[in-house]
């Protein structure tokens, strides 16, 4: 009896010391959030410079469908087919792996008039993700006109613009247009583009491409 006690005493202490004591956990939590606080900013930092890479490299790829639509086209794409019709973004999608999405859409129809599943398709490479995720933008007014509408007009945003030179006023819109991208020259009936031409070519920078910005984040 007195053996067998003895080993039972041995075996309470032995787990009473492979324990921890509150102190000790509490030490450990510590510990632990100090060390999560040092790595925290590290790792935010090497996410942050990550999708900066990533923005980075959609501009090239931008570039790259630019340049391969003036090799097909013979002309730079314009800043938008007409007053509310595709962008750039709409023309370049062959280019970008989109086509399917490009031939969706009905380029002598305006913005407005296209089917909400156009209007709301989104190209992950439009978008900055330092920036913000892909997000759809709703409007109360039509584009270009400043005049308040009633109606809901769904659509998918991006985070690149094209050089549309510098002067005062709307790029899409204003004549004066000098940049690398500008509004074709287009014939519009009733809100439907009859013959539309782009404005500039490469020819046309005669600083050198090497010179001028085709797309700016």
């Amino acid at each position: 009896m007195k053996s067998y006690r003895s080993k039972m005493q041995k075996n309470r202490m032995h787990r009473s010391r492979s324990a921890f004591t509150l102190i000790e956990l509490l030490v450990v939590i510590a510990i632990i959030s100090v060390l999560v606080s040092l790595l925290l900013p590290a790792v935010q930092q090497a996410r942050e410079a990550a999708r900066r890479s990533q923005c980075s490299n959609n501009l090239k790829q931008l570039g790259l469908a630019i340049h391969n639509f003036e090799n097909s086209q013979q002309t730079l794409p314009s800043s938008r087919l007409g007053p509310q019709h595709g962008t750039w973004f709409v023309q370049i999608l062959p280019y970008v792996e989109q086509t399917n999405l490009y031939n969706s859409w009905n380029l002598t129809n305006s913005y407005y008039v296209q089917t909400q599943q156009v209007q709301m398709a989104q190209v992950p490479g439009f978008y900055c993700p330092t920036r913000r995720a892909n997000v759809l933008s709703t409007q109360f007014e039509i584009s270009s006109t400043g005049i308040p509408d009633s109606n809901l007009y769904p659509g998918a945003l991006g985070d690149y613009a094209g050089n549309g030179g510098q002067f005062a006023g709307s790029i899409v819109d204003n004549p004066l247009c000098n940049g690398a991208m500008c509004q074709a020259n287009s014939v519009v009936i009733n809100s439907q583009i009859v013959t539309t031409k782009s404005q500039t070519k490469m020819r046309d920078f005669t600083d050198g491409t090497s010179q001028t910005f085709l797309v700016g984040e």
